[in-house]
């Protein structure tokens, strides 16, 4: 039975073990991106194919001879994507194709199969990858009474960032080769070879005849895989064994370059006898190529690079747009590749660059001059130093357009990648865009339903083409971009400015063994009062408050390099039950799993890191977090230590701290510090040493002292009354876990304090009785206003700190205004 056409066509998701899908960087790209990338990309090229057309004829010929490439196609959503825009827009033109038979089939059903034969390529590593593809395009293309269309010559199995460009096929073929001299005989060139180029005439001849055939008939359909099969034997495979062979050589197949000429005829069938080594070095390539999946664009897709007589197209030569997601894998995961990156990719190559990277460059290759490329990738790339080689790329190479920056917002399920759209051009011949702005727009995560191309046409801001070199870029407006560099020259780095830099918490590398509550902490007392000498108070990363850290009892054995663990009985039995799990893990080990630490010159008894400025932790200092949602740095007074989910500024200076804890700096440092999962930055300590600090006067300087002692003495009474509260509900009422309501009382009316008390109390508790109530809001009424009057107070201190910050680093009322039109996340608010 016949499938009914869908209105908006099929896509299917690749949607197999969520771990392989991890493990290979694969994510479902939802439609309405893939929309805007395939409307961005090929819309313009729509539109120049009917130009200065003059019949109808030529309009659909120019249209079906575009080229579009998915070199990461997955499951062939982009693909479908641009079958059923091509299509439509056939249709739209009003043409009526000369085929359609008296049956009655649909004018867009014709043009979608006619499409997908014609103007869609993909290619992916995964084979069932490359099925799934053409399933989707299969049920895209269906039509009553017409067999599926033959797709196989233009999707295809294969590594798209490995293989051998035909006129550099020779040992190594690479960069190296590109600046060797040739030796006589050493080098094959194939362009200049009579066989290979009738090979490649005949092959676009087929794909020719493949693509004009409507394929109306199951015989037609046959004919077409007859034809392909003809060239992939006449070409494609032939061939293949010599880029196979060249590329394997840069795989660690050893081959001799004084053989490279007879082993290439022997290769190609030119010769038939040949030493045994030729066979072992052929059989060597082919297993490599199997197992690699070497991809050679040229041989696979010869109509795409080559004309009719079987010459190269030269600036012609290549797809008219590349369009895609390619895989997020990490260069952790690279590994041996990188060789092979380093030689084949050397214009974007950086030892820390992820694979995407690399699609990159392979996709401004595979481009004709002028023709238009899109992806959507992670931002890191942007501003990040292993992204410099590519921003270099494009500035040379490329015509940016548009860049659609979604930040945070959570395009992929179950992955905050920090998603963009970069679309661009590939620099046609005497082509300059030195005088060119490139669109840009920040796309923020309470706008995704809205629709792209609507919202970057509203919201977009140009940004000057002089902007986008080798250097990070920058995506904001030139006013706020001009902000930042005068916040950056009016302040020091913070490193100068304190005379220390920040330091890290502590890493135990076991916490279960280390940190303790105060029970342990007693009980381990009790068993040898000398305990207490190495058991310190610590905080975490979650208790770090603006303005004043708060301890929450808990302790950490400091167990330091160097401790006599024997002087120390009762600490050393607590860690003896943890032993397996202390141990570090020795150099040569080879056994498989470790159960114990990392390798490391510590005793199984001591904490992880040497922690050489322990003595650090003593001393006044500024703590704050690792993974920073708000600004929230406090003073520490008491000397106790913290974990390694924090970091501190030995320095007891308020006016700094009135600093980092400002709408100013957060506002800075949204643009300077690194992003991290859910909109959180990383203040990571090489940045923060870095981050400018505005020098007061001394006026200013008294003015914030003071200021800044009197916000820390009321974040403790808060902090007091919170935990007065808190523990008078636990003993009156049974309150073990009040929730982030009964935490934050006072900002709760008595009815709404009543009714979270009633929630909270254990089961079975039975009703509170009226003079129970009449106390729950006597003693809310006591505790919660005073709480309330000092946080009225703390604001007005806080925008008076604010006021003074803004001063010392030279704002405007013009700058203060666009510092809060442009507001980024939590910004603390100043009402």
């Amino acid at each position: 039975e016949a499938l009914d056409e869908p209105e908006e066509g099929w896509t299917v998701a690749l949607l197999n073990d969520r771990g392989e899908r991890k493990a290979t960087g694969s994510y479902y790209t939802p439609d309405y991106v893939v929309k805007y990338i395939v409307e961005a990309t090929v819309g313009p090229l729509l539109h120049e194919a009917v130009e200065g057309a003059r019949s109808d004829d030529e309009r659909v010929e120019g249209v079906l001879a575009l080229n579009v490439l998915d070199p990461s196609m997955g499951s062939g959503h982009f693909l479908v994507e641009v079958t059923e825009g091509i299509a439509r827009f056939l249709v739209e033109m009003g043409v009526a194709p000369d085929e359609l038979s008296a049956d009655g089939e649909a004018e867009l059903a014709y043009w979608k199969r006619r499409v997908a034969q014609s103007c869609v390529y993909g290619v992916d590593a995964n084979p069932l990858a490359v099925d799934l593809a053409k399933l989707s395009l299969w049920l895209a293309t269906v039509a009553k009474d017409r067999p599926l269309s033959f797709l196989d010559h233009h999707l295809r199995t294969g590594n798209s960032l490995v293989g051998a460009r035909i006129a550099e096929i020779q040992p190594g073929g690479g960069k190296k080769q590109k600046k060797a001299k040739a030796d006589d005989g050493a080098q094959l060139s194939m362009l200049e070879d009579d066989a290979f180029l009738r090979s490649v005439s005949n092959a676009v001849g087929s794909i020719w005849l493949i693509e004009e055939s409507p394929a109306e008939t199951l015989e037609e359909v046959r004919e077409q895989e007859r034809l392909y099969t003809r060239l992939r034997e006449g070409l494609t495979r032939r061939y293949a064994r010599l880029a196979d062979l060249a590329t394997a050589t840069n795989f660690g197949v050893d081959v001799d370059r004084s053989l490279w000429k007879p082993l290439t005829d022997y290769a190609a069938g030119r010769a038939p006898y040949a030493p045994p080594q030729f066979a072992l070095w052929l059989e060597e390539s082919e297993t490599l190529a199997a197992e690699k999946h070497f991809f050679h664009w040229e041989l696979e897709f010869p109509e795409v690079f080559f004309d009719r007589q079987g010459r190269p197209l030269g600036h012609d030569a290549g797809f008219d747009a590349v369009v895609g997601n390619p895989p997020y894998v990490r260069q952790e995961s690279l590994g041996d590749f990188k060789p092979y990156l380093a030689e084949a990719y050397p214009e974007v190559y950086h030892g820390v660059a992820d694979l995407y990277v690399y699609f990159y460059e392979q996709g401004l290759r595979q481009l004709r001059r002028g023709g238009w490329m899109s992806y959507i990738v992670t931002n890191k790339w942007l501003r990040a130093g292993y992204g410099e080689p590519l921003r270099g790329y494009f500035a040379s190479e490329g015509v940016l357009e548009e860049i659609v920056d979604f930040g945070h917002a959570p395009i992929f399920e179950d992955a905050d990648v920090f998603p963009c759209i970069v679309l661009l051009r590939k620099l046609g011949r005497e082509e300059s865009d030195q005088d060119r702005g490139v669109r840009v727009v920040e796309f923020p995560r309470e706008a995704l339903n809205a629709d792209i191309a609507a919202y970057v046409e509203e919201n977009a801001h140009t940004v000057p083409k002089k902007r986008f070199g080798k250097s990070a870029w920058s995506l904001e407006t030139s006013a706020v971009d001009d902000l930042m560099e005068k916040i950056r020259q009016n302040g020091v780095p913070l490193a100068e400015f304190a005379g220390v830099k920040p330091l890290y918490g502590i890493k135990t590398g076991l916490n279960e063994a280390f940190l303790i509550d105060t029970l342990t902490k007693e009980r381990l007392v009790r068993e040898d009062p000398r305990s207490a000498e190495v058991i310190k108070p610590y905080l975490r990363g979650q208790d770090i408050k603006r303005w004043s850290p708060e301890w929450r009892g808990l302790w950490m054995i400091f167990a330091r390099r160097g401790i006599d663990v024997d002087a120390f009985p009762a600490i050393k039995r607590h860690l003896e039950q943890f032993r397996e799990r202390l141990e570090p893990k020795p150099k040569d080990w080879s056994g498989g799993r470790w159960p114990g630490r990392k390798p490391g010159p510590y005793k199984w008894y001591e904490i992880q890191d040497s922690v050489d400025y322990w003595q650090m932790f003593e001393q006044p200092k500024i703590v704050y977090q690792v993974i920073q949602f708000h600004p929230q740095y406090g003073l520490d007074m008491s000397g106790v230590l913290s974990n390694d989910k924090t970091f501190f500024v030995p320095a007891h200076d308020g006016w700094l701290l009135a600093v980092l804890n400002s709408p100013l700096i957060w506002w800075h440092n949204w643009r300077y510090l690194g992003h991290m999962k859910d909109e959180a930055l990383n203040p990571a300590g090489w940045r923060i040493e870095k981050l400018p600090i505005a020098l007061p006067t001394d006026e200013a300087r008294g003015e914030a002292e003071e200021a800044v002692g009197r916000l820390i003495s009321r974040t403790r009474s808060g902090q007091e009354a919170r935990r007065d509260t808190l523990n008078w509900l636990r003993v009156e009422f049974g309150i073990e876990k009040p929730g982030q309501k009964l935490e934050d009382f006072a900002a709760l009316g008595p009815d709404a304090f009543v009714e979270e008390v009633r929630k909270r109390r254990p089961r079975g508790e039975g009703r509170l009785t009226p003079g129970t109530l009449r106390d729950l809001k006597s003693g809310y009424a006591e505790m919660a206003e005073p709480v309330r009057q000092a946080r009225t107070e703390a604001a007005n201190l806080e925008r008076r700190l604010s006021d003074l910050v803004n001063d010392a680093y030279g704002l405007t009322d013009e700058d203060v205004d666009l510092l809060w039109k442009t507001a980024p996340p939590r910004m603390p608010r100043l009402a």
